[in-house]
């Protein structure tokens, strides 16, 4: 996750001005451009990583079919919880990060804070190496829960601060940590939930329900979070690279902020219900393992 945020931070930083580089004013052009350099990239390093990575730990695994995957998503909750929360979380991150440069541009009025407040965003890579030692303190579920608190304060201080840079600034912040925590947990916890399937449904479905549980919710989270915008957008009276209407920077407002807002707090409504299974969880990794063993 660190090395993702690495990867966010050179794209926030280059991104606009790549755009106007390669657009000479015209940001569809420029858009266009940027976004098949950075697509021919990602394939290389992608090809690349892929020949390159080997694995270390040799283990043994019984192929699982799709129906037993299937199955061991039955009665499985910690997973259902976790599915669900970040499922939504990924919709207020998206919605927050897609919308950024409405806000900046048009009801700040200055569209050269977007890549200043893109590359602050990074500052999320402190708040992802501060959980193991945060993990001392809280349960993950605790911590999950407060992060998310966390980054809807941060950005209600972005709606109380208006047109002031440094409150706004500051909420930025504190919403960006909050959001580098709970972008974090599920893979932190999702080896749990795995495990509680396979004691739970006696199937080990590990790839299947990582899948889903971290790509899936990020994909799908962010296609939905990618359709919000512009429907709130359009029904709002948004025009595109004209002076905007109180109206529609209403409609920007509720998109970058209130939405952002709704979303983290729906996410925290199903982890209110997972501190049962965290509990349980030396029990069934230590069955598990039992289980493993007698059948070597």
């Amino acid at each position: 996750m660190t090395g993702s945020q690495l990867g966010v931070l050179a794209v926030n930083a280059l991104t606009l001005p790549l755009v106007a580089f390669l657009g000479g004013g015209n940001d569809v052009v420029g858009f266009r451009w940027t976004i098949i350099i950075f697509a021919v990239l990602c394939a290389i390093m992608t090809l690349f990583s892929f020949r390159h990575i080997k694995e270390r730990v040799q283990v043994t695994a019984k192929r699982t079919t799709l129906k037993q995957g299937i199955h061991a998503m039955r009665r499985n909750w910690p997973w259902i919880i976790i599915v669900i929360s970040n499922l939504l979380f990924w919709i207020g991150l998206t919605e927050r990060t897609s919308t950024l440069v409405y806000y900046f541009t048009y009801n700040f009025g200055n569209k050269g804070l977007v890549t200043f407040f893109n590359s602050i965003a990074s500052i999320q890579i402190i708040a992802m190496l501060s959980i193991p030692l945060l993990n001392k303190f809280m349960s993950k579920q605790l911590l999950w829960i407060v992060s998310l608190i966390a980054a809807i304060i941060g950005q209600l201080i972005i709606v109380v601060g208006g047109q002031s840079l440094p409150i706004v600034l500051i909420g930025w912040i504190i919403a960006n940590m909050g959001s580098g925590i709970a972008c974090s947990m599920p893979f932190a916890m999702l080896g749990s939930a795995v495990d509680y399937g396979e004691w739970k449904n006696k199937v080990n479905a590990a790839g299947l329900l990582t899948a889903i549980g971290s790509s899936f919710c990020i994909k799908v989270g962010s296609g939905i979070a990618g359709f919000i915008p512009s429907i709130i957008l359009s029904a709002f009276g948004y025009v595109a690279n004209k002076t905007q209407t109180a109206y529609a920077l209403t409609g920007i407002s509720i998109s970058f902020n209130w939405v952002t807002i709704f979303a983290f707090a729906l996410a925290i409504l199903p982890l209110l219900f997972y501190r049962k299974y965290e509990k349980m969880e030396d029990t069934v990794r230590l069955t598990v393992e039992k289980d493993t063993q007698l059948e070597n």
